[in-house]
This record gives C-alpha cells, structure tokens and sequence, in this order.
C-alpha cells in the first residue's frame, strides 16, 4: 500500500546519509491535483521521485513541464500495471532485482537521462515514450473505467482487464 511504501522510503532516506531538511515523503493527489502538486515542488526541489505507473509518471511530467523548471529531475518507483517506461529506461528490472533502496541509491547517485516531451492540445496534456490513436487507444480508454487502483491483488487483476479491454475493442 502507499502508506507502506511511503514507511520503506522514508527508512531508506534516513539511511542514504541525506539530511532530514533536504528531503519531504508526501502522498500525491489524484489526477490535475498531482499535476499542480509537482509543478509547486519543482519550484523547490532538484529530484522528484513519484510511485505510480505510466498515469502518474504522465501527469508528474506535465507538472515538471508546466512548473519551468527544466534542470529539475523526476525518478520513478514503478508500481502500475505495465511500467511502460519503467521497462524501457531499466528502472523496472532494478527496482525489482535490488528492491526500493537500490532504486532509489541509483537516483540520489544522477543517474538520470534527459528525455524528449511532446505536448498535445497547447500544452493541455504531455507525452512520453509513445502516442497512441485508433485500435490501442480505444482499449486503453476501455481500460481506464474498468480498472482497480491501488491493493497487489489489483496490478494482476488489471492485466487481465486490460487484455479483455484489448479483446473488447477489436470488435467494437
């Protein structure tokens, strides 16, 4: 659960070595509240890092884009149910052979990489990684009313409720 991660990461901050004063753990807010939250950080802070999936790392980014502050860098703790972009910049396969602490070590070491933003709609949405219209996006979209968030029984579940959403859209 989050509270449980958010007491993993806070432990594992403490040991880092960081100062107490150099660093927050706060729950995120849902939806356009995760966006203004993370704009409002960037002002503060050099290094976000976010627990979530696609969704979320999707809306921290637009909070980053929005905020100006472009030299300030966004780690991920992948917990959603594909990790796209997990998967592809590798954080998935450390987060999951090394644990949080791993993940984390690698993130306060700048271990970071630039990456491209494309905006949509004059700035209303940011992408990453891909765009997707037409069969996937009619699934993804299927997906998204008939999903559970949050509980490790749901990230199972939700695969399975995005390949029947994947099935439902060819059809439709």
């Amino acid at each position: 659960t989050g509270t449980d991660l958010r007491g993993q990461l806070i432990a594992a901050l403490e040991r880092s070595g960081l100062p107490q004063d150099a660093w927050s753990c706060d729950f995120t807010e849902p939806g356009a509240g995760l966006i203004r939250q993370v704009a409002e950080l960037a002002t503060n802070h050099d290094r976000i890092v976010v627990a979530g999936g696609d969704g979320t790392i999707g809306l921290s980014l637009q909070g980053l884009s929005r905020s100006g502050q472009t030299d300030c860098a966004l780690g991920v703790i992948p917990l959603g149910t594909g990790n796209d972009l997990a998967r592809e910049l590798h954080l998935f396969e450390d987060f999951r052979d090394g644990g949080l602490e791993a993940l984390l070590q690698a993130f306060l070491l700048d271990r970071t990489a630039p990456l491209d933003l494309g905006s949509i709609n004059g700035g209303q949405a940011t992408m990453i990684n891909y765009l997707s219209l037409g069969l996937d996006g009619k699934a993804t979209e299927m997906f998204a009313t008939r999903r559970v968030l949050g509980g490790r029984k749901s990230i199972l579940a939700n695969k399975l409720r995005f390949a029947q959403a994947g099935i439902a859209a060819l059809f439709q």
